[in-house]
């Protein structure tokens, strides 16, 4: 009996282990989408700023074809940026463990003992983990385009306001 219950205290660690492992990974998506709309933010502000005050009336006082390039270069950048952090804010679809319902439970839980309900909940935040992580450093990669995006954006208007 002594060993039933050291087995049993090992898979609970196990699902311990893989569950918070799971919620780190939920933390992550749900970050991607906060640097998103800070970037986005920022994005505008910094967009709106440098734009309407000095953009166009520098431009129509002074003609420029390399100025006019800088700005059409940050419309484009922007326009990027814009589309990329709007894909990280629309939902996607980050997995869970199991679907929550009692039918489920019922099914896969009632009249087990507590070793297979423990591997039961582990191959479900397993199989949850493995199929989010592709998804997240996708979307990690969307956050660093965007933030790249935001620093082209920023070059282009600082090399413009430099431009005489």
């Amino acid at each position: 009996m002594g060993n039933t219950i050291d087995q049993n205290f090992s898979y609970r660690a196990a699902l311990e282990d893989i569950k918070a492992t799971y919620h780190r990974q939920s933390e992550r998506f749900l970050i991607s989408r906060d640097i998103a709309k800070t970037i986005l933010t920022s994005a505008s502000v910094i967009v709106s700023v440098f734009g309407a005050f000095s953009s166009f009336r520098e431009i129509i006082s002074q003609p420029s074809l390399l100025k006019l390039s800088m700005i059409i270069a940050a419309g484009v950048f922007f326009a990027l940026l814009v589309l990329t952090c709007v894909s990280l804010l629309f939902p996607s679809s980050f997995m869970g463990p199991i679907k929550a319902s009692q039918e489920t439970y019922e099914k896969e839980v009632f009249d087990k003992n507590e070793k297979d309900t423990i591997l039961i909940f582990f191959s479900a935040y397993l199989n949850a983990v493995n199929k989010n992580e592709p998804k997240i450093r996708t979307r990690n990669k969307w956050v660093w385009t965007a933030g790249i995006l935001l620093i082209l954006v920023v070059v282009c208007l600082l090399a413009y306001t430099v431009i005489i």
